[in-house]
């Protein structure tokens, strides 16, 4: 019994710490990618529509062609800054979902069986 109740102090209970703050900060992370890539997103959205503007006043012209190619790249960093997103989001429910509590709960079933 001596032996269960060491196991469970020394083992279950800081490794239950652990995941717990692990879960926190997987949600903190999770929050603040998908926060930081909507803003990213938006930044993206609105130079893709100036420069599209500026790339249809410079019809016929060299710097069209830059504006076209600026357009394209705030295109592609729109995409990546959604793809950012859609990560932090599914990390956050992984940390809502409580699996870091599922697991602590199966090292108290443990810490139990051995006592």
């Amino acid at each position: 019994m001596a032996k269960g109740l060491g196991l469970k102090r020394k083992i279950a209970k800081p490794l239950g710490k652990k995941l717990k703050k692990a879960e926190k900060i997987g949600m903190k992370t999770g929050k603040a990618l998908d926060v930081g890539g909507r803003k990213v997103a938006n930044v993206a959205r609105k130079a893709e529509r100036v420069l599209g503007t500026v790339e249809r006043e410079l019809d016929g012209t060299p710097l069209a062609e830059i504006a076209g190619s600026g357009r394209v790249l705030a295109k592609d960093i729109g995409r990546a800054a959604n793809v950012g997103r859609r990560g932090g989001r599914q990390l956050e429910k992984a940390s809502e979902r409580g699996l870091a509590k599922s697991a602590g709960d199966r090292f108290q079933r443990f810490a139990d069986e051995v006592e």
